[in-house]
């Protein structure tokens, strides 16, 4: 039995050395393979149906056309079977290995198409890893699962199975009845099918492909449908003939569908052309309601053709979505197996077209380690994102291993392979891009570090776009993850969230200085974005902080703040003034987060926090933070406060116990005719009002009863001072005012206070003048 989804010895794309211009398999293999000298692979005499090479006639076979999943290889039954158990595990191209049942799958994936249904993506692929159609599942469009194992019996397919395969997970299990059936060696896959392209039509599934449908200089390749119930399939082609097939020698390649704005279903797909004579087109055409075959009474609608220089002798690859108001066309071009191989993209004004370009320059090009990033296909994420997935060759591959060079399994999981991948596009300025997007907003520059600040996204990803900041060259690097509500405003960036701002402080020298802000590429595109440079100049290095509190307690003293010193890593020395004088010193280098995270550079240990000694009284108190001996700069004042240090043996927290004041003041608060204010103090400059002066008098009485109204207006019955202010009148201390009113809150003049108090305490009536007393009796001698 050979377990065609486990070991896929042939039926996978090998590449090999180039003869003749072409990609061919050089080597013998078993007793059967040969090459004849002219880069065609000579295939043994076989016997077989009609379209397969047999018939006693030996013939060479050209491998032909870009994306061939199979190498035309032909062993021995006995050849075959003893290098399968000689090595069981090998397989003909380790580096598109087993498209394992149920497994995460990061592998050879050429032509991917992404289709989302629901929370659940599907991915669709050129014939990989033993399947026609490789299908593959996600929750988030980033980690990819291959479709679980079936019996394709139980669908009435078990004759496209025929090694009874235990692992078959092949979502197109046979080919159309019309391909061409090759005597590949391999007991299922001798056709060839390539680039899927796959929807949903109402509760149908639809899949279109092309099929090599004969030999030749060129190949010539047709288009087929097949539907199914589900997205994993097994798709079933029931088509005689083909959907499509172009005039031009190589037919029609790269099917893709779409539905336009009112339901109707599109299909989208490439003439082949004639290098030199006739230019590859991207064409499109309105399908019938089931998606099985084109509309009656329409025809095919030009879209595009080769133009530009990058794009060599051929577009293909079209794939097609209606995002934002806009109708986006994208397509590869030039030739798949080499660096040149880009997605470019254009504007239409439907699906009928007509297209155009949006930029003279790719899409999508070599970055990083992708080189060759196309096959592209689009689709809309439920959050509103744009994505796009495609292939792309690792660096410094730009093609599969030669054949026989990877014949071990795991020799070449490094080497050539087009990889899936998925990212996010934006529309900006009337095109699509996969760079970042985003403004340098503002430069801040004074004495020490410059602020930056902008905003920046990379669709690529829903966090936040790296950022690298360059002051006259020295780079920094940095996070787009500040809230910014105003992006949720534009439609094409809602999607990304308000979290893409940025403000950061970098240090710079003095100077004049120029600050660059770049926003890093890392997934497709074309590169790094430059948001812009902007010019300052920066004073020279001073030290900077901030003095947050400066109390006073019990003939003690508090300073609390924090304060860097940009051109030096060690901690700031501070000094504290009174008066002028120098009290303490002190070194800034308390743990303080929130410090840290505003200047990360400098980290988080900048803080002081520090009580010390100081006599009661007023004191004018500064902090100066010192400048780092040998750098440059000078010393900064951090700030200065007034603030009262109290005295804990006087009566009230803002009086002195030597102030002369202090013996009166603390009698009439020992004897209650004062009680100062609820936060204990006296405020002994505060003026005293008219009610407080006669309560003051009416206490040093012991606050007789007085009962009855007051006759003024202004204090009546229930006012707090009432009682005071009617013994006042009883006695004859005030009178009030000529209006009736006692006006209780107004100050007290020294005068007034001095009458309060002498008609408070009248002057006595004199003492009556002593009767002299007797002389004494004299004492008897």
């Amino acid at each position: 039995m050979f377990p065609t989804g486990r070991y896929s010895f042939v039926g996978q794309e090998v590449g090999g050395a180039r003869r003749g211009g072409r990609n061919v398999v050089g080597t013998t293999i078993g007793g059967g393979l040969a090459d004849d000298g002219d880069g065609n692979v000579v295939l043994p005499e076989a016997s077989g149906p009609s379209g397969v090479a047999g018939g006693g006639a030996r013939r060479a076979v050209r491998t032909g056309r870009r994306r061939r999943p199979v190498a035309v290889v032909v062993v021995t039954a006995a050849a075959l079977l003893a290098l399968l158990l000689a090595a069981e595990e090998a397989t003909a191209y380790p580096g598109a290995p087993w498209f394992e049942p149920n497994a995460v799958y990061t592998e050879n994936f050429p032509d991917p198409h992404i289709v989302r249904d629901g929370n659940t993506w599907y991915a669709y692929g050129t014939t990989t890893g033993g399947s026609y159609l490789p299908v593959m599942t996600s929750t988030d469009a980033e980690t990819w699962t291959a479709r679980p194992a079936y019996n394709p019996a139980s669908h009435g397919l078990g004759h496209c199975n025929p090694a009874n395969d235990p692992f078959f997970n092949d979502a197109l299990p046979c080919p159309p009845s019309w391909a061409l059936i090759e005597n590949t060696g391999h007991p299922r896959l001798r056709a060839e099918i390539w680039a899927p392209g796959v929807t949903k039509i109402g509760t149908t599934w639809v899949a279109y492909y092309m099929v090599l449908v004969s030999r030749g200089n060129p190949d010539r390749y047709c288009l087929s449908v097949a539907t199914a119930t589900s997205p994993l399939g097994p798709f079933r082609d029931t088509t005689s003939a083909p959907l499509h097939c172009d005039p031009d020698p190589g037919g029609s390649v790269d099917p893709y569908p779409y539905i336009d704005e009112q339901g109707s279903p599109w299909l989208i797909w490439r003439s082949y052309g004639v290098p030199g004579s006739t230019p590859a087109r991207l064409w499109s055409r309105r399908l019938n309601a089931t998606g099985t075959n084109f509309q009656p009474g329409t025809s095919a609608n030009l879209l595009l053709q080769t133009a530009l220089p990058w794009e060599g002798n051929l577009i293909e690859n079209p794939a097609m979505v209606r995002y934002q108001g806009t109708t986006w066309l994208l397509y590869s071009a030039n030739e798949w197996r080499s660096a040149d191989y880009r997605t470019g993209h254009a504007a239409c004004q439907g699906p009928a077209g007509p297209c155009t370009r949006a930029s003279n320059q790719p899409l999508l090009a070599n970055v990083g380690d992708r080189t060759a990033q196309g096959g592209a296909s689009l689709a809309t994420a439920a959050d509103g994102r744009l994505l796009v997935a495609y292939h792309w060759w690792n660096k410094p591959y730009a093609d599969y291993p030669a054949f026989p060079a990877c014949q071990s399994f795991g020799t070449c999981t490094t080497r050539g392979q087009r990889r899936m991948s998925v990212g996010g596009l934006l529309p900006s300025g009337g095109r699509l891009t996969s760079n970042p997007v985003g403004s340098f907003d503002s430069l801040v520059t004074g004495a020490g570090p410059v602020t930056v600040s902008g905003w920046a996204i990379d669709p690529d990803r829903l966090g936040p776009a790296e950022l690298h900041v360059y002051v006259n060259g020295s780079g920094s690097v940095h996070a787009a993850d500040k809230p910014r509500p105003d992006l949720t405003n534009v439609p094409a960036y809602a999607p990304y969230g308000p979290n893409h701002g940025f403000t950061v402080t970098v240090d710079a020298p003095a100077g004049p200085v120029q600050v660059c802000v770049f926003a890093i590429n890392r997934g497709a595109g074309t590169g790094n974005t430059a948001l812009g440079c902007k010019q300052g100049t920066v004073q020279p290095y001073q030290p900077f902080g901030s003095l947050d509190i400066v109390e006073g307690g019990p003939r003690e003293l508090r300073v609390r703040g924090w304060a860097i010193d940009p051109d030096s890593s060690t901690p700031v020395a501070l000094s504290v003034t009174a008066g002028g004088t120098e009290v303490t010193t002190l070194t800034a280098d308390l743990h303080r987060p929130d410090v840290g995270s505003l200047y990360p550079q400098h980290g988080a240990n900048r803080g002081f926090d520090t009580t010390f000694e100081m006599p009661p009284g007023s004191h004018h108190v500064c902090v100066i933070a010192r400048n780092t001996p040998g750098t440059n700069g000078s010393d900064t004042s951090l700030g200065c406060r007034t603030v009262w240090v109290q005295d804990p043996d006087a009566v009230f927290i803002d009086l002195l116990s030597t102030d002369p004041f202090h013996p009166a003041i603390a009698r009439l608060a020992d004897l209650g005719v004062i009680g100062g204010y609820a936060d204990g103090t006296f405020r002994p400059t505060a003026s005293v009002t008219r009610q407080a002066a006669v309560a003051f008098l009416w206490r040093m009485a012991g606050e007789p009863a007085a009962g009855g109204s007051t006759g003024f207006p202004d204090v009546g019955a229930g006012h707090p001072f009432a009682e005071a202010v009617s013994w006042a009148v009883q006695e004859g201390i005030t009178s009030g005012y000529n209006d009736g009113n006692f006006r209780p809150t107004i100050a007290v003049s020294r005068q007034a206070a001095a009458v309060f108090i002498h008609r408070a305490n009248p002057e006595p009536e004199p003492d009556p003048e002593p009767e002299p007393e007797p002389e004494p009796e004299p004492e008897p001698e």
